[in-house]
């Protein structure tokens, strides 16, 4: 993977985060409706995706590890 980043993937990581503060916000403020939490929810689960696919260097180590810590 180059070193390039894509504009548009960090736009939305950074409107999933404000998603994510947003929830937290709300949720801990007492203030989280049903629509509130269905809406923001899935913002985690992206933010989680998208920021491990960019983040993850492949080496044959480093998936050796994970598969070790996925079944320790």
């Amino acid at each position: 993977m180059s070193g390039r980043r894509n504009n548009s993937i960090e736009l939305l990581r950074d409107l999933l985060m404000l998603g994510i503060c947003v929830l937290h916000s709300c949720s801990l403020g007492g203030y989280a409706t049903g629509w509130v939490c269905r809406l923001l929810c899935p913002c985690v689960p992206c933010f989680i995706f998208i920021s491990g696919y960019y983040g993850i260097k492949a080496t044959p180590m480093r998936i050796a590890k994970l598969i070790g810590t996925a079944f320790a």
